[in-house]
């Protein structure tokens, strides 16, 4: 019985431990997909560029060009037009030679380059992960990168269709400074033409909390309930 007694006070010490140590760890979590808006530029942390510049608000759609997906656009026709579309449809969304999978923001950017731009809320060491994928069934080769602030950290080529170019990577950051996840033109032969490149990214900031008063009194009752049930072990 003194046994039982004994391990039921290191299971509930246990758990006052568990509680304390999560509420002493927190993620910021900022994901490319869901956290894209079309309707405002920038948005929050999350800012939408062609060839380096903002979007306006003129040139953001609920339905870009009738194609039945929200997102940005300038307006303009072969070989200027630039795009940044969201599908959530829970479907691949097929036009013309592009087949952008659910899930993922379709960048197009002809004979320009966008970007989605990510903006550190907070100094930290961000965590970024995702994927760049080739969506065009006549792909044309292109670059895809990921800049910290201005300097290239990550960089690929998309050169086939379904080609799929992973990113894992760390980077310390300063409030304000920045992440760009780029696509750029083509290289050959029509070198804006079939560029659609699909895009999936979350940045997850890892941040320790500063404790409350009240939590840290039930972290010290927690000890406290541990080393008395300790000494009475000692002397039975």
């Amino acid at each position: 019985m003194c046994f039982l007694k004994l391990r039921s006070l290191r299971m509930a010490t246990v758990v006052v431990l568990l509680g304390c140590s999560q509420s002493l760890s927190a993620n910021s979590v900022f994901n490319v997909v869901t956290g894209f808006s079309y309707t405002s530029n920038p948005n929050g942390v999350w800012t939408y560029e062609l060839s380096g510049a903002p979007y306006t608000d003129s040139q953001g759609f609920s339905n870009v060009n009738g194609l039945g997906l929200p997102g940005w656009w300038n307006g303009k026709g072969e070989p200027d037009s630039m795009a940044i579309l969201q599908n959530v449809t829970g479907s691949t969304f097929i036009f013309s030679t592009d087949q952008d999978p659910t899930g993922t923001l379709l960048l197009d950017p002809e004979s320009g380059n966008n970007s989605v731009v990510f903006t550190a809320p907070s100094a930290g060491t961000y965590t970024i992960t995702g994927n760049f994928l080739g969506i065009d069934t006549s792909q044309n080769s292109h670059p895809v990168e990921i800049l910290d602030n201005a300097t290239v950290v990550w960089s690929e080529t998309i050169s086939s269709f379904k080609q799929d170019d992973s990113f894992n990577l760390n980077e310390t950051l300063s409030a304000g400074d920045t992440i760009s996840f780029y696509v750029g033109t083509g290289s050959a032969g029509c070198s804006y033409c079939d560029l659609g490149t699909g895009l999936d990214g979350t940045i997850t900031l890892n941040t320790t909390a500063t404790p409350e008063p009240d939590t840290l009194a039930l972290f010290g009752s927690g000890l406290l309930v541990l080393a008395a049930a300790a000494r009475r072990r000692l002397r039975k």
